[in-house]
Protein backbone atom coordinates (compact mmCIF):
# COMPACT_ATOMS: atom_id res chain seq x y z
CA UNK A 1 0.00 0.00 0.00
CA UNK A 2 0.62 3.58 -0.55
CA UNK A 3 2.20 5.37 2.14
CA UNK A 4 -0.12 9.51 2.56
CA UNK A 5 2.80 10.84 4.01
CA UNK A 6 5.19 9.70 0.68
CA UNK A 7 2.71 9.97 -1.47
CA UNK A 8 0.95 13.43 -1.79
CA UNK A 9 -2.01 13.16 -3.92
CA UNK A 10 -3.26 10.17 -1.92
CA UNK A 11 -5.54 10.39 0.89
CA UNK A 12 -5.58 9.19 4.44
CA UNK A 13 -8.09 6.52 4.99
CA UNK A 14 -9.83 8.54 8.04
CA UNK A 15 -13.00 6.77 7.36
CA UNK A 16 -11.32 2.92 7.73
CA UNK A 17 -9.25 4.18 10.25
CA UNK A 18 -12.40 5.28 12.31
CA UNK A 19 -14.09 2.05 11.83
CA UNK A 20 -11.30 0.33 13.20
CA UNK A 21 -11.25 2.99 16.39
CA UNK A 22 -15.05 2.39 16.86
CA UNK A 23 -14.81 -1.62 16.56
CA UNK A 24 -12.02 -1.50 19.27
CA UNK A 25 -14.26 0.67 21.14
CA UNK A 26 -17.84 -1.40 20.90
CA UNK A 27 -15.53 -4.65 21.74
CA UNK A 28 -13.88 -2.91 24.99
CA UNK A 29 -17.61 -2.17 25.94
CA UNK A 30 -18.79 -5.28 25.30
CA UNK A 31 -16.10 -6.96 27.69
CA UNK A 32 -16.42 -4.42 30.23
CA UNK A 33 -20.89 -5.11 30.48
CA UNK A 34 -19.78 -8.85 29.97
CA UNK A 35 -17.44 -8.68 32.95
CA UNK A 36 -19.79 -6.89 35.20
CA UNK A 37 -22.87 -9.66 34.14
CA UNK A 38 -20.14 -12.75 34.64
CA UNK A 39 -19.25 -10.90 38.05
CA UNK A 40 -23.08 -11.01 39.24
CA UNK A 41 -23.23 -14.75 37.96
CA UNK A 42 -19.87 -15.79 39.61
CA UNK A 43 -20.98 -14.24 42.77
CA UNK A 44 -24.50 -15.88 42.67
CA UNK A 45 -22.53 -19.38 41.77
CA UNK A 46 -20.10 -18.50 44.69
CA UNK A 47 -23.49 -17.80 47.30
CA UNK A 48 -24.81 -21.19 45.92
CA UNK A 49 -21.55 -23.03 46.38
CA UNK A 50 -21.05 -21.74 49.68
CA UNK A 51 -24.61 -22.63 51.13
CA UNK A 52 -24.19 -26.14 49.73
CA UNK A 53 -21.16 -26.41 51.75
CA UNK A 54 -22.87 -25.24 54.97
CA UNK A 55 -25.92 -27.51 54.13
CA UNK A 56 -23.72 -30.58 53.69
CA UNK A 57 -22.04 -29.24 56.85
CA UNK A 58 -25.11 -28.95 58.74
CA UNK A 59 -26.18 -32.22 57.26
CA UNK A 60 -23.49 -34.00 58.75
CA UNK A 61 -23.72 -32.58 62.26
CA UNK A 62 -28.13 -32.85 62.26
CA UNK A 63 -26.74 -36.95 61.42
CA UNK A 64 -24.19 -36.96 64.46
CA UNK A 65 -27.00 -35.38 66.63
CA UNK A 66 -29.81 -37.95 65.55
CA UNK A 67 -27.17 -40.77 65.57
CA UNK A 68 -25.72 -39.96 69.34
CA UNK A 69 -29.69 -39.10 70.53
CA UNK A 70 -30.49 -42.60 68.99
CA UNK A 71 -27.58 -44.71 70.90
CA UNK A 72 -27.86 -42.56 74.19
CA UNK A 73 -31.58 -43.14 74.12
CA UNK A 74 -31.22 -47.13 73.23
CA UNK A 75 -28.88 -46.68 76.45
CA UNK A 76 -31.30 -44.99 78.88
CA UNK A 77 -34.07 -47.69 77.10
CA UNK A 78 -32.10 -50.77 77.80
CA UNK A 79 -31.47 -49.62 81.44
CA UNK A 80 -35.52 -48.18 81.49
CA UNK A 81 -36.57 -51.83 80.68
CA UNK A 82 -34.07 -53.87 82.75
CA UNK A 83 -35.64 -51.31 85.63
CA UNK A 84 -39.20 -52.36 84.42
CA UNK A 85 -38.76 -56.06 85.17
CA UNK A 86 -36.83 -54.84 88.71
CA UNK A 87 -40.01 -53.07 89.97
CA UNK A 88 -42.13 -56.21 89.02
CA UNK A 89 -40.22 -58.22 91.76
CA UNK A 90 -40.17 -54.97 94.45
CA UNK A 91 -42.43 -55.98 97.53
CA UNK A 92 -41.83 -52.91 99.62
CA UNK A 93 -44.27 -49.95 98.76
CA UNK A 94 -41.99 -47.24 99.67
CA UNK A 95 -39.03 -48.61 97.76
CA UNK A 96 -41.33 -49.84 94.92
CA UNK A 97 -42.96 -45.78 95.37
CA UNK A 98 -38.96 -44.49 94.91
CA UNK A 99 -38.11 -46.64 91.87
CA UNK A 100 -41.44 -45.71 90.08
CA UNK A 101 -40.40 -42.19 90.71
CA UNK A 102 -36.99 -42.95 89.31
CA UNK A 103 -38.06 -44.51 86.34
CA UNK A 104 -40.52 -41.95 85.86
CA UNK A 105 -37.47 -39.33 85.65
CA UNK A 106 -35.72 -41.77 83.31
CA UNK A 107 -38.39 -41.54 81.22
CA UNK A 108 -38.99 -37.76 81.29
CA UNK A 109 -35.20 -37.48 80.59
CA UNK A 110 -35.34 -39.84 77.22
CA UNK A 111 -38.83 -37.61 76.34
CA UNK A 112 -37.10 -34.25 77.19
CA UNK A 113 -33.38 -35.59 75.33
CA UNK A 114 -35.99 -36.35 72.07
CA UNK A 115 -37.94 -33.16 72.53
CA UNK A 116 -34.73 -31.16 72.53
CA UNK A 117 -33.90 -32.25 69.65
CA UNK A 118 -37.06 -32.35 67.51
CA UNK A 119 -36.82 -28.30 69.07
CA UNK A 120 -33.46 -28.23 67.23
CA UNK A 121 -34.56 -30.03 64.58
CA UNK A 122 -37.67 -27.35 64.09
CA UNK A 123 -35.48 -24.67 64.86
CA UNK A 124 -33.13 -25.68 61.96
CA UNK A 125 -35.91 -26.43 59.84
CA UNK A 126 -36.91 -22.89 60.29
CA UNK A 127 -33.82 -21.67 59.86
CA UNK A 128 -33.56 -23.47 56.60
CA UNK A 129 -37.16 -21.89 55.24
CA UNK A 130 -35.64 -18.55 56.03
CA UNK A 131 -32.83 -18.95 54.46
CA UNK A 132 -34.56 -20.19 51.50
CA UNK A 133 -36.73 -17.17 51.56
CA UNK A 134 -33.49 -14.85 51.73
CA UNK A 135 -31.36 -16.82 49.47
CA UNK A 136 -35.05 -16.68 46.92
CA UNK A 137 -34.99 -12.60 47.79
CA UNK A 138 -31.58 -12.67 47.04
CA UNK A 139 -31.42 -14.50 43.58
CA UNK A 140 -34.25 -12.21 43.03
CA UNK A 141 -31.71 -9.35 43.68
CA UNK A 142 -29.27 -10.63 41.46
CA UNK A 143 -32.04 -11.20 38.80
CA UNK A 144 -33.09 -7.82 38.92
CA UNK A 145 -29.27 -6.55 39.40
CA UNK A 146 -28.77 -8.93 35.82
CA UNK A 147 -31.40 -7.25 34.00
CA UNK A 148 -30.64 -3.63 35.06
CA UNK A 149 -26.89 -4.67 33.43
CA UNK A 150 -28.39 -6.01 30.64
CA UNK A 151 -30.47 -2.74 29.84
CA UNK A 152 -27.77 -0.61 30.74
CA UNK A 153 -25.53 -2.61 28.15
CA UNK A 154 -28.01 -2.20 25.47
CA UNK A 155 -28.48 1.24 26.58
CA UNK A 156 -24.68 2.31 26.47
CA UNK A 157 -23.81 -0.28 23.18
CA UNK A 158 -26.76 1.81 21.41
CA UNK A 159 -25.10 4.98 22.69
CA UNK A 160 -21.78 4.24 21.43
CA UNK A 161 -23.08 2.62 18.40
CA UNK A 162 -24.83 5.98 17.33
CA UNK A 163 -21.42 7.89 18.61
CA UNK A 164 -18.91 5.36 16.62
CA UNK A 165 -21.76 6.01 13.51
CA UNK A 166 -21.66 9.50 13.67
CA UNK A 167 -17.52 9.33 14.01
CA UNK A 168 -17.47 7.19 11.51
CA UNK A 169 -19.95 9.40 8.81
CA UNK A 170 -18.14 12.36 9.82
CA UNK A 171 -14.58 11.32 9.45
CA UNK A 172 -16.08 10.42 5.91
CA UNK A 173 -17.45 13.49 5.08
CA UNK A 174 -14.04 14.57 5.71
CA UNK A 175 -12.00 12.47 3.84
CA UNK A 176 -14.38 12.84 0.57
CA UNK A 177 -13.87 16.78 1.45
CA UNK A 178 -10.10 16.55 1.23
CA UNK A 179 -10.14 14.12 -1.92
CA UNK A 180 -12.69 16.25 -3.04
CA UNK A 181 -10.39 19.27 -2.78
CA UNK A 182 -7.45 17.35 -3.48
CA UNK A 183 -8.60 16.24 -7.28
CA UNK A 184 -10.14 19.84 -7.53
CA UNK A 185 -6.47 20.89 -7.02
CA UNK A 186 -5.04 18.84 -9.43
CA UNK A 187 -7.53 19.89 -12.02
CA UNK A 188 -7.01 23.23 -11.54
CA UNK A 189 -3.37 22.47 -11.76
CA UNK A 190 -3.57 20.17 -14.90
CA UNK A 191 -5.67 23.22 -16.46
CA UNK A 192 -2.80 25.98 -15.36
CA UNK A 193 -0.30 23.24 -16.98
CA UNK A 194 -2.21 22.76 -19.96
CA UNK A 195 -2.76 26.56 -20.46
CA UNK A 196 0.85 27.16 -19.72
CA UNK A 197 1.85 24.34 -22.39
CA UNK A 198 -0.67 26.39 -25.07
CA UNK A 199 0.99 29.49 -24.41
CA UNK A 200 4.50 27.90 -24.70
CA UNK A 201 3.62 26.46 -27.39
CA UNK A 202 1.64 29.72 -29.36
CA UNK A 203 5.01 31.34 -27.97
CA UNK A 204 7.39 28.56 -29.97
CA UNK A 205 4.69 29.15 -32.87
CA UNK A 206 4.76 32.85 -33.17
CA UNK A 207 8.51 32.19 -33.41
CA UNK A 208 8.86 29.63 -35.80
CA UNK A 209 6.44 32.23 -37.88
CA UNK A 210 8.64 35.07 -37.49
CA UNK A 211 11.53 32.95 -38.12
CA UNK A 212 9.39 31.78 -41.37
CA UNK A 213 8.66 35.65 -42.46
CA UNK A 214 12.25 36.88 -41.62
CA UNK A 215 13.65 33.57 -43.64
CA UNK A 216 11.24 34.34 -46.59
CA UNK A 217 11.95 38.13 -46.47
CA UNK A 218 15.61 37.13 -46.94
CA UNK A 219 14.72 34.78 -49.70
CA UNK A 220 12.90 37.82 -51.28
CA UNK A 221 15.93 39.78 -51.05
CA UNK A 222 18.47 37.48 -52.18
CA UNK A 223 15.98 36.25 -54.64
CA UNK A 224 15.39 40.23 -55.69
CA UNK A 225 19.14 40.29 -55.91
CA UNK A 226 19.46 37.68 -58.42
CA UNK A 227 16.92 38.85 -60.19
CA UNK A 228 18.17 42.15 -60.37
CA UNK A 229 21.83 40.45 -61.50
CA UNK A 230 20.76 38.17 -63.83
CA UNK A 231 18.21 41.02 -65.42
CA UNK A 232 21.16 42.89 -65.61
CA UNK A 233 23.06 40.11 -66.89
CA UNK A 234 20.19 39.33 -69.45
CA UNK A 235 20.17 42.94 -70.89
CA UNK A 236 24.29 43.21 -71.15
CA UNK A 237 24.34 40.14 -73.05
CA UNK A 238 21.24 41.27 -74.86
CA UNK A 239 22.81 44.60 -75.75
CA UNK A 240 26.05 42.48 -77.09
CA UNK A 241 23.74 40.33 -79.11
CA UNK A 242 21.68 43.20 -80.65
CA UNK A 243 25.23 45.08 -81.29
CA UNK A 244 26.73 41.53 -82.93
CA UNK A 245 23.81 41.40 -84.90
CA UNK A 246 24.19 45.20 -86.14
CA UNK A 247 27.42 44.12 -87.00
CA UNK A 248 26.52 40.69 -88.97
CA UNK A 249 23.75 42.90 -90.76
CA UNK A 250 26.62 45.38 -91.63
CA UNK A 251 28.46 42.76 -92.81
CA UNK A 252 25.52 41.10 -94.43
CA UNK A 253 24.73 44.50 -96.27
CA UNK A 254 28.57 45.45 -97.20
CA UNK A 255 28.92 41.65 -98.42
CA UNK A 256 25.49 42.41 -100.61
CA UNK A 257 27.01 45.68 -101.81
CA UNK A 258 30.04 43.82 -103.20
CA UNK A 259 27.95 41.35 -104.90
CA UNK A 260 26.13 43.41 -106.51
CA UNK A 261 28.88 45.90 -107.62
CA UNK A 262 31.17 42.79 -109.27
Amino acid sequence: ERDPDKDPNLVETKGDNQILVSKANLECLKRETNQRITEIRSNADAEENKRRIMEEKMRETRSHKIDAEVYENYQKNLATNMQWDKLQTMENCEELAQAIEEQHLACNDIINSKNKLISELQLELKSKDDDYVKAMKRMGDDIDKLIERMRSQFSDLRNLYQKELASIEEQFIEERTEILDKNNQEISDLYKKHAHMEEEFLQRRIKKEEDFENELDESRKTDANNYAKLKRQLETELQTLEKYLEDMKAVYQLNEEKLDFN
